[in-house]
């Protein structure tokens, strides 16, 4: 029995040792050293986010990932170049051209040649626009206009409509912001509740030295490029949204913006989707999707969001 006893204070000894190293004074378990690294590694070096009047393809061979920008009336193209450090959170504006101007350019990013090539969607689970219970990151809350909620078909498309692609190589892509319940109607049929929509797409990227950048292929220009830093991040917002003053003009002519895509769609007025949000029901014909309510362009104070729409069943790239 005595021996048992000493074998038993020793053991606990040890284990008594063996906290004490891992804890501080207060006895608060402290993080080993293996996942303070995975932590730090875990977060994002560069996110890069998509919003606005766009059409996102993801190749079906998960090679890339492209976004066109689709000139429309009161839509700008836009970069904005978003740098957080430690002391704060810095901004700043690439000057591009108008889409016009850049129809077919094809702007790819360069990433560190460390970094795993491929794409892939984030997807969790069984999905439901109209649950609660759907995971808010869930790369389905885009419109996929190929797939089964609307035409289910591979799409033609008419040339010239793009510009620029941006395209990736590498990344996994996932919702970044969701907007209000929408309702739904085809051709003139009755609007029916079809639930929420992605505004922002996003993919972030993590790399430990070495720059990104984003280049044009027609003229091999420097579009953007962001420099790895220590305890730096970078979000780099590519944009096609309306300004107000423009918007104004615009919204006489469409009062639903989601119909811009049917310039590069060729499908009859009678299949056309139209959008409204859920909370106007069927009384409001100034409500549709991505926009609020047109108070005045000098009094309104959020910008009017359009959002990108996927082409999922596309074989070839969009250009």
């Amino acid at each position: 029995m005595k021996r048992v006893a000493i074998f038993t204070t020793a053991c606990l000894a040890f284990l008594a040792c063996f906290t004490i190293h891992l804890t501080d004074g207060a006895g608060i378990p402290l993080a080993n050293e293996d996942s303070t690294a995975k932590t730090r590694a875990s977060k994002p070096t560069v996110t890069v986010v998509f919003r606005g009047l766009m059409v996102l393809h993801p190749d079906p061979a998960r090679e890339y990932f492209e976004a066109g920008m689709l000139p429309a009336p009161g839509h700008r193209f836009r970069i904005e170049v978003r740098e957080t450090t430690a002391s704060g959170v810095s901004s700043f504006s690439v000057p591009v051209d108008s889409p016009e101007n850049l129809i077919n350019d094809i702007w790819t990013f360069e990433f560190p040649s460390s970094m795993k090539r491929g794409v892939s969607l984030y997807q969790s689970g069984a999905f439901d626009r109209q649950a609660s219970t759907t995971d808010p990151r869930d790369f389905r809350w885009a419109l996929d206009l190929e797939g089964s909620e609307f035409y289910n078909e591979e799409l033609q498309t008419k040339p010239n409509q793009l510009g620029p692609i941006v395209r990736l190589t590498n990344g996994e892509f996932y919702t970044k912001t969701r907007g209000r319940p929408l309702m739904r109607s085809q051709g003139n049929n009755t609007f029916q509740d079809f639930g929420s929509a992605a505004d922002e797409i996003a993919a972030d990227f993590v790399f430990t030295g070495g720059q990104v950048v984003l280049r044009s292929a027609a003229t091999g220009r420097e579009i953007v490029k962001v420099q790895w830093k220590p305890e730096t991040t970078y979000e780099i917002v590519i944009q096609n949204q309306p300004l107000r003053e423009e918007h104004a003009v615009a919204m006489s002519a469409y009062t639903d913006h989601f119909r811009y895509y049917y310039q590069l769609i060729g499908k009859p007025n009678n299949e056309w989707y139209a959008f409204r949000f859920a909370s106007e029901g069927n009384s409001s014909d100034n409500v549709r999707l991505n926009h609020v309510r047109l108070v005045h362009p000098a009094v309104e104070p959020d910008p009017f969001k359009c959002g990108g729409i996927i082409l999922g069943k596309r074989q070839g790239p969009l250009l």
